[in-house]
């Protein structure tokens, strides 16, 4: 069939970046989804059509690659045909498409028809990825997009869309200054809850179960993992002490007591670094006023509320768990002090005693006074109160100050903890207003003593769950942020829908979680971040090794804007994860040459910065022999540039030395290595001084790659590090670690080296 090109109207072809602010008509011109909605043809000819993936992708995973080896006899022989797009006769629209070619000027067309109506372009490509640009008017309704590939020739093209012209506008630029000395809160994590439903992960195949755990934890990365209570003896205060065993369980609660245990085995597995929280929906039904484990108070005994019971029980619970092989990191003694529901488990409390209802923080001090005697025991979190708003059985006062403002003082304490179910059902206006910052700062003013936990929301759409992350961790300075539905049964609010037959889905809000958690851990400080555009909601976090950034941002504009970085200091590299709606998490460009990102119209981006920063070690040499290790890395690494002010006789470790006066050669030590154990012995007192940078480091100790038996090793860490968290997983192959102050033996009782300090080294044995 011979065409005829006619009607065309071309208003533009551009070769630079243009902006789309509209939804994208081309579902699936990323080609994330593959070839789904493409239709590739080859008549006459010869030609492969495939996914280009890695550095051929030029963004998220996939790009569309076309190799033709015959020239068709006909332009149109081969093409790549995108069905009617919803094209409406007469209106002006914008396509853009990134692409390359193999060799530099091989050409490929864009046809946009139906029937007898066509409209065309040919664009020449280069090399390198390029931004291209068509400004056309439709000619007819329901044009079908067709690829075509006359010559041969290798392409590859991704990113293509078409938006109405009318919503291309020119894109503005914002400047955002980030301030690495202003330090906000450190951070403990962002996490999520197994609580309701959770039990529907164990009715998959193993295959299944291997895969949320892979999803839930690994790719997730979240750092905090909200458990439920589950352990209610049956008739627990009729035989009380004696029927408090796990074997008393009756089955519904034996099953939730087994599967909070495996979660919080699994979370720790995938990352040894996951701390678990548990929290208490309400005590047994015995303990209770009203003898039923909904609605209710705590009981009174002999006209007393029954505080040392309630510790007792307490005492049991974490019996309980630690014998079935689980201990909590945190643990909150009730869940919501003051909410009862007739529909799920409640116990309510009341900031003070009344005639009704037991004291929150007297229980909280019974329990702990009880437990902080153990050897070993959590971190308490309290009051976790279910909002921040008002509540009409304190007379209206503020439901977290009423409650938390007894606790301050409280050593037991370790953070304050609150729910934002006051913000439910509410828009994206009001989320971002003043009057909801004004709220949340209450959260921070006055309680500065202790760390802050968000520690249960949701209800929210993705993006508007991204703004209320954003608004919690800035105006109330959390420290944590845990996602109520991490997995539930399908709905809006939940990241990963469940199935009763042990099914998954995953859900918009799992990637809002994940722009937040992978990229943002325990130990993190938020910094300052400055902008002028009050369209963008951005946080800044930098880690404790002081060489990585991570950024996120949410653009509530519907435009695209073109997003500045300054951090002081140079960018080594950078990451940016994306997420727009239906397409979430992608992996683009990187910032550019001029520190510039470009933030999509309702985006939220995450931007993993790294970044030099030149530090300085000092470490004091003893005169004879010390034990020593760097931890920054240097320009100039060698023994005599390092030592040239000290008078060193001989350098060693376990397989080389360094000797004063001896000739070069005979020298198989020449250079210091970061974070590797050196013995140094000076002729007399003095001090190193190095100037570098950190180094990058991985999250535990390469236990892996030293030698069974005795290994000298060093700090690379810029802070002392417990030798736990150090080793990791790595522990079950360590002995011992001495160094000539102390030693370490991996569930020992009496170590007296329990720090990887800076500036030291140490004897390691591996088994």
């Amino acid at each position: 069939m011979k065409q005829y090109f006619f009607n065309i109207i071309i208003v533009s072809i551009l070769l630079l970046p243009v902006h789309l602010f509209a939804q994208n008509m081309i579902t699936n011109g990323n080609f994330e989804s593959g070839v789904t909605g493409w239709n590739n043809l080859v008549g006459s000819g010869a030609a492969t059509y495939s996914l280009a993936t890695g550095t051929n992708a030029y963004s998220g995973t996939n790009s569309l690659n076309v190799a033709v080896t015959t020239a068709g006899t006909n332009a149109w022989d081969i093409q790549s045909i995108y069905g009617a797009w919803g094209a409406v006769s007469g209106t002006s629209y914008t396509m853009t498409f990134w692409a390359k070619s193999a060799v530099a000027g091989q050409s490929f067309n864009i046809v946009q028809q139906v029937g007898s109506t066509y409209q065309s372009q040919s664009f020449p490509l280069t090399t390198t990825y390029t931004q291209y640009s068509w400004t056309f008017t439709a000619g007819a309704s329901a044009l079908e997009m067709k690829l075509q590939y006359p010559t041969v020739g290798t392409f590859y093209l991704d990113e293509i869309s078409i938006i109405p012209t009318a919503a291309v506008v020119s894109s503005p630029i914002d400047s955002a200054v980030v301030s690495l000395s202003k330090v906000y809160q450190t951070m403990e994590g962002f996490g999520g809850a197994l609580t309701w439903y959770s039990d529907w992960i164990k009715y998959g195949n193993t295959q299944a179960q291997e895969d949320f755990y892979k999803i839930a934890f690994d790719s997730l990365g979240i750092d905090i993992l909200r458990v439920m209570n589950n352990f209610y003896p049956d008739n627990y205060l009729t035989n009380y002490p004696l029927n408090n065993s796990i074997t008393s369980l009756p089955t519904s609660r034996k099953n939730g007591f087994d599967n909070a245990i495996e979660f919080a085995k699994r979370a720790k597995l995938n990352n040894p670094n996951v701390d678990v929280l548990m929290c208490s929906w309400t005590p047994p039904a015995d303990m209770k006023s009203n003898g039923n484990i909904y609605q209710g108070g705590l009981k009174k005994n002999n006209n007393v509320f029954m505080y040392s019971e309630y510790a007792r029980y307490w005492q049991d619970v974490l019996a309980a768990y630690k014998t079935a092989g689980f201990s909590p990191d945190y643990v909150s003694i009730q869940n919501e002090p003051g909410f009862q529901n007739a529909g799920w488990e409640t116990c309510e409390f009341r900031p003070a005693e009344t005639t009704d209802y037991a004291s929150y923080p007297t229980a909280f001090d019974s329990v702990y006074n009880r437990i902080s005697k153990q050897s070993t025991f959590p971190k308490f979190i309290g009051p976790e109160v279910e909002n921040i708003g008002t509540d009409a059985d304190l007379s209206n006062a503020n439901t977290y100050t009423s409650y938390t403002s007894p606790m301050k003082g409280k050593t037991g304490l370790y953070a304050y903890a609150y729910h934002l179910y006051n913000f439910g059902g509410i828009n994206e206006t009001t989320i971002m207003s003043t009057a909801t910052a004004n709220s949340l700062d209450v959260v921070k003013n006055g309680y500065t003593d202790k760390p802050n936990f968000m520690t249960e929301f949701s209800g929210y759409d993705w993006f508007n769950t991204a703004l209320m992350i954003h608004q919690t961790v800035t105006k109330a300075n959390a420290s944590a942020y845990i996602h109520w539905e991490l997995a539930w049964q399908d709905n809006t609010e939940t990241a990963i829908a469940l199935t009763n037959s042990g099914t998954f889905t995953i859900k918009p809000n799992y990637y809002v979680l994940k722009h937040f958690a992978k990229f943002i851990d325990k130990g993190y400080t938020r910094i300052d971040v400055t902008n002028t555009n009050t369209e963008l909601a951005v946080s800044a976090y930098k880690n404790p090794n002081k060489n990585q950034i991570t950024m996120v941002i949410i653009n509530r504009a519907n435009i695209t804007v073109d997003f500045a970085v300054n951090v002081g200091k140079t960018i080594s590299s950078s990451a940016v994860y994306q997420s727009i709606d239906a397409s979430y998490f992608q992996k683009v460009a990187g910032i550019n040459a001029k520190n510039h990102l470009s933030l999509p119209a309702r985006s939220l981006s995450t931007v993993v910065i790294d970044y030099v920063e030149n530090i300085t070690q000092t470490i004091s040499l003893v005169k004879g022999w010390n034990l020593i290790s760097t931890n920054i890395t240097v320009a100039d690494s060698s023994i005599a540039t390092l030592f040239k002010n000290i008078d060193i006789q001989e350098i060693k470790t376990m397989d080389a030395f360094w000797r004063k006066g001896q000739n070069t050669i005979f020298n198989s030590l020449t250079k210091i290595s970061s974070g590797q154990g050196y013995f140094v012995n000076a002729n007399v007192a003095g001090t190193l001084t190095l100037t570098g940078n950190t180094i990058n480091l991985p999250t535990n100790y390469s236990i892996s790659s030293l030698k069974t038996g005795w290994n000298l090793t060093g700090c690379p860490y810029q802070s002392a590090t417990a030798i736990a968290s150090a080793l990791g997983t790595g522990i079950s192959n360590v002995s011992l670690i001495k160094n000539f102050t102390g030693f370490y033996i991996p569930s020992g009782t009496s170590n007296s080296l329990l720090t990887i300090d800076p500036g030291k080294g140490y004897f390691l044995k591996k088994k």
